[in-house]
């Protein structure tokens, strides 16, 4: 789904069963829509930088999730202060 957004798609209709899922995909449409490439980098957390950092770039950000993510998030701060790709499983 991310890789249609980059293309230039307005609006994307995915199905998934996993509410964490579908939180971190929404954060990340936000992140790659509202920062900047290096911004974006620190956030994901494949820029080395201060937890304190990444938290300050989520709540950047954070107006333009949906109540319901942004609440979700707010409980995962540990999460986003690691960077979110380091968050989940694969």
């Amino acid at each position: 789904a991310l890789a249609l957004l980059l293309t230039g798609a307005g609006q994307i209709t995915a199905f998934d069963l996993s509410l964490p899922q579908l939180r971190l995909t929404e954060l990340k449409q936000v992140a790659f829509d509202r920062l900047t490439h290096p911004e974006l980098l620190c956030l994901l957390g494949i820029t080395p930088v201060r937890e304190a950092e990444r938290l300050r770039l989520f709540h950047h950000i954070s107006r333009h999730l949906t109540a319901a993510s942004r609440t979700y998030w707010l409980g995962q701060e540990h999460r986003l202060a690691k960077g979110i790709i380091h968050a989940g499983k694969f």
